[in-house]
């Protein structure tokens, strides 16, 4: 009897001793596999040209707005300008109908090296996740480039230089050569005084008989200066008609007056200012929001002009400013908030 428990109490030891041992180093668990990472969904993606965008927003904004919703947006059209923002991002602007106002596509920074590439003219195709209306300009955030590659611009079989000047007559092929050389500058680089100073060239070449067309050309790259068609000539009257400063040169006492008056194009840029102000002020009601900005605005355009004194560079930036804000104005849209400073 006393042998079999003292058996019995050596396998009761062995059990709970090999319980507490720690597990062999060389022994293996089993653990599941882990799961594969789920591949992402792709976004869905909303094409559309940098003009059809710019028109349905103008149409729509709130409408648009909730059509690209959860999509990807990918934007087509010609380069108009590659500039930098204040926090030194890529922005390439794509021209639309309205050429103060571009689709603005801020990239990413993995895009550099390829916007350094482009050229004004050339066609690209940029997808952003998301979009948005600023200032009356399409706005895209958090862009790259599309894998569609990008085109130069159409070369037609001789210059549009060339075909500008040819046939027309020794002044027309004059004002032809002034607009070429200040659409360079407008484009090329943004200078607001040359894309004042075209506006009124264009206007003098179509007071000449000379428009801008076919009006069915496919894009702005295959459209030249040809004679006017009935009808075609859009001339703007405050252009054709303004012949002075807004104020009376005779009696010009500050530094800013002295110097438009001292400037044929300054005195014809301030005097269609004024006549736009009274134009738009005529067409929006006095108790209005949009009232308030236009008078708040134009007072701060000349607080503005006035803080330059004497200093031509910047009187040029100011009025140029101004007038092309207020060129661009209608009765269903005006963008008055510009910065005149930077």
């Amino acid at each position: 009897m006393v042998i079999l428990v003292l058996l019995a109490l050596g396998v009761v030891g062995a059990i709970v001793g090999d319980r507490d041992k720690p597990a062999s180093t060389t022994e293996t668990h089993s653990s599941p596999s882990p799961a594969p990472p789920e591949e992402p969904i792709p976004r869905q993606v909303t094409k559309v040209t940098a003009n059809q965008l710019f028109n349905a927003y103008n149409a729509n904004e709130v409408a648009t707005d909730e059509g690209m919703k959860g999509t990807d947006v990918e934007v087509t059209g010609q380069v108009q300008e590659v500039a930098k923002d204040f926090t030194d991002s890529v922005v390439i602007s794509l021209a639309t109908s309205n050429e103060f106002m571009p689709a603005r596509m801020s990239m990413e920074e993995s895009e550099r090296a390829q916007a350094a590439t482009l050229k004004p003219g050339m066609t690209v195709a940029i997808v952003c996740p998301r979009m948005r209306r600023i200032m009356g300009s399409p706005a895209g955030s958090k862009c790259r480039f599309s894998d569609q590659a990008m085109t130069p611009p159409p070369a037609p079989s001789a210059s549009v230089k060339a075909k500008k000047d040819q046939a027309a007559p020794q002044d027309v092929a004059a004002l032809l050569a002034v607009e070429d050389d200040l659409d360079d500058k407008c484009r090329g680089s943004g200078v607001d005084f040359a894309c004042a100073q075209r506006a009124f060239v264009r206007n003098k070449i179509m007071a000449k008989g000379w428009c801008w067309g076919p009006d069915d050309a496919p894009d702005e790259a295959h459209k030249r200066w040809l004679p006017c068609v009935a009808g075609q000539a859009d001339l703007d009257p405050i252009l054709s008609s303004v012949k002075a400063a807004s104020f009376d040169c005779s009696k010009a006492d500050r530094p800013d007056e002295i110097v438009i008056c001292g400037n044929q194009d300054l005195s014809l840029m301030d005097g269609a200012i004024g006549r736009y102000y009274q134009q738009m002020k005529s067409l929006f009601p006095a108790s209005s929001d949009k009232a308030t900005e236009l008078l708040d605005t134009q007072r701060q355009f000349l607080t503005v002009r006035r803080q330059c004194e004497a200093d031509k560079a910047c009187v040029e930036k100011v009025v140029a400013r101004r007038f092309n804000a207020l060129m661009g104005c209608s009765a269903t849209y005006c963008d008055l908030q510009i910065e005149f400073r930077n």
